[in-house]
């Protein structure tokens, strides 16, 4: 277990990728679904067109909510092409999140926010949320050392014959009396990941702690203390 765990530390920066040269040479697909009190359906076709300019034919749909909640936010889903580093992924989401605001704005919305980030590739899903309703903002999120560490994750499992299906962040820590269970729902901890797999020893899914690199149940005693990163590794609140 210790040789797996600094596996998972040593190969973290190593990535020996060719940038392309364009967002659209990096994610072969995109979906887009709004929602909040502010969205408007003449809000798809100015980011689609917005969007279009660039190379993407994205899937767009949003629901209106009521006013209580968000303003407007979106919950974008990349399907990215094999064996690109993690920087150049996140980099290409921020452009397109960039275009996406300014069409939100020029449509009338005073507030745009990203939900929930999903990463599409060949092997595996990597998928991290930021509840805005639970104060939890994107821009505290350490995007690029999150999912970069979740690559090195996922190639060490399948290493050890474990194949990883889809790894999610963050994950909460409920406690009920003598007994916990952790869940993933858009806040809680960056450094707690719920691990699905697709088969091996630890399947059907277990929690991985990024901070003390150690794998944990998604339930158990409250006697086991070891059950929350004392920080988040991934997560600044901001300000």
């Amino acid at each position: 277990m210790d040789s797996d765990m600094n596996a998972y530390s040593e190969a973290a920066t190593r990535s020996d990728h060719e940038a392309p040269s364009s967002s659209s040479e990096i994610i072969r697909h995109l979906r887009l679904d709004f929602r909040g009190y502010e969205y408007n359906v003449s809000l798809d076709d100015k980011v689609k067109r917005a969007l279009m300019s660039d190379g993407f034919n994205p899937v767009i749909r949003g629901q209106a909510a009521p006013a209580a909640g968000a303003g407007l936010v979106v919950d974008i889903a990349v399907s990215v092409v094999s064996g690109i580093a993690a920087d150049l992924i996140i980099g290409a989401i921020k452009i397109l999140i960039r275009k996406i605001g300014k069409a939100a704005n020029e449509a009338g919305s005073s507030e745009f926010s990203l939900c929930r980030a999903t990463i599409e590739t060949d092997e595996c899903d990597f998928i991290i949320t930021a509840n805005a309703s639970a104060g939890v903002s994107a821009r505290g999120v350490d995007y690029n050392g999150l999912i970069s560490q979740m690559m090195v994750f996922r190639e060490t499992e399948a290493a050890s014959g474990n194949a990883v299906y889809s790894i999610e962040a963050p994950c909460d820590v409920s406690i009920d009396r003598e007994s916990f269970t952790i869940t993933a729902n858009g806040v809680g901890s960056y450094s707690l990941w719920l691990v699905t797999y697709r088969n091996g020893d630890r399947w059907p899914s277990c929690i991985y702690d990024a901070a003390n690199n150690a794998f944990l149940p998604t339930s158990g005693r409250i006697s086991d203390k070891r059950i929350l990163p004392i920080t988040d590794m991934y997560y600044q609140k901001s300000d």
